[in-house]
């Protein structure tokens, strides 16, 4: 996992931000998480949100591994409409700025230095995401001001083809007391690969001290992408 911490970023919008020839030597250096709201003492009105499109540009080394090796971004917060290009390929798009999404950059990836650029919209009068500016609605302000940017951390996960799917381990506990407990695992797994896969996982339990308390593996097989 690498953060992706340091990045350059600039209000306004044109297409040709998302290509690694432009200059952006002019942009302003920040480090994310980065809000370009900072409310400029506006909480005591109905309305000081602000809103528009802001770009940010980030580089990334990349060797090619092959069919074997993928990388992903992780984006825990970009608001509120999040557009992800990688040297100048759009690779992912997210509407929901306060939910985490994941983009994967293999396909634009090349050998050597790459660039991830991302576009963060934040309209007025958003309507269709579960989280909105409630000033842009009157008064009173029943949501506040939302985030502009990439407002939570962001980072970098190289992995095989074969991969658990973000937000895919679930643990239930069907039947609990003193005495003992049942405990199902259900595990979300993916296959970016062009062919199909065996895939062995194994699972284990430890106890708060660091002790193995159960063990177990199983054997699957998935199909190609």
């Amino acid at each position: 996992i690498v953060k992706l911490a340091e990045w350059l970023t600039c209000l306004g919008d044109q297409e040709e931000w998302a290509s690694p020839d432009f200059l952006d030597s002019q942009w302003k250096a920040v480090s994310v998480p980065h809000n370009w709201e900072d409310y400029q003492g506006y909480p005591a009105v109905s309305h000081g949100n602000l809103h528009g499109t802001a770009w940010y540009r980030t580089w990334t080394d990349w060797e090619e591994g092959g069919d074997r090796e993928r990388l992903y971004a992780f984006f825990e917060g970009v608001g509120s409409y999040a557009q992800v290009f990688c040297n100048g390929l759009l690779v992912g798009e997210h509407a929901g700025g306060r939910t985490t999404f994941t983009v994967d950059l293999t396909p634009a990836l090349c050998n050597g230095r790459n660039l991830i650029a991302v576009r963060a919209h934040h309209p007025e009068k958003i309507d269709d995401l579960p989280f909105v500016c409630g000033g842009c609605w009157g008064s009173p302000n029943t949501e506040g001001s939302q985030p502009f940017g990439i407002f939570r951390p962001a980072w970098l996960e190289r992995t095989g083809p074969v991969r658990v799917e973000p937000f895919g381990l679930h643990l239930l506990h069907p039947s609990l007391n003193h005495q003992q407990a049942t405990i199902e695992a259900r595990i979300e797994l993916q296959n970016a690969a062009h062919v199909s896969m065996g895939a062995k996982l194994h699972t284990q339990i430890t106890a708060p001290d660091g002790s193995l308390v159960l063990s177990a593996s199983s054997e699957t097989y998935l199909a190609a992408k």
